[in-house]
């Protein structure tokens, strides 16, 4: 029997998991500007602490709607890692709960366009339909088409919190708790 070699050329392919950090999100039409302590009725708020006995961990809130129904954003803008296999498959987590129950909906979704340095933003690669919430913590896991993407690509993500309270009465809230890239990376 002869030796076998394997070379190191040879990747496998693994699944890499990456959060992307709350204190890169921005108000989604003002990327220069970073999210208010509060939700303010069109963006996200940027709420919780970082490491304390007590209170909230670090979250993005949307809210509160009480009989009435917002939409709240944020953006943030995340390079593929060099070690992403093109095409490979992209996944985005969403981690969140509904703090009370919305008479409507209450609903999270993603949205993630490929930068093209030359032309600007394509077309939105999220297959994934909104999610509704519900008021225990759970994964939202969002597909992303990844035929055109590479390594090395900026990405421009859009999160989106829907509340409908319409006829309720509960003082609706969301927290997300996590927001995580999940991509097929060389092992």
């Amino acid at each position: 029997m002869g030796l076998f070699r394997v070379s190191r050329n040879i990747m496998v392919q693994e699944t890499g998991e990456y959060p992307l950090n709350f204190s890169t999100f921005f108000k989604f039409t003002q990327p220069e500007t970073n999210l208010p302590g509060e939700p303010d009725g069109y963006n996200l708020g940027l709420s919780g602490r970082i490491a304390e006995a007590s209170g909230e961990p670090l979250n993005l809130k949307a809210g509160p709607e009480n009989g009435t129904s917002d939409n709240e954003y944020a953006g943030v803008e995340w390079g593929l890692p060099f070690e992403y296999i093109d095409g490979a498959a992209v996944t985005v987590r969403v981690t969140a709960k509904a703090i009370n129950t919305a008479h409507v909906a209450n609903l999270v979704d993603i949205s993630l366009w490929k930068n093209d340095l030359n032309e600007g933003f394509g077309a939105d690669l999220c297959e994934t339909e909104p999610r509704p919430i519900t008021t225990s913590p759970a994964d939202y896991d969002f597909t992303i088409t990844p035929a055109s993407l590479e390594a090395g690509d900026r990405v421009g993500i859009k999160l989106t919190v829907s509340i409908d309270d319409t006829g309720g009465t509960n003082g609706v809230y969301t927290r997300i708790y996590d927001v995580r890239m999940i991509i097929g990376i060389k092992g």
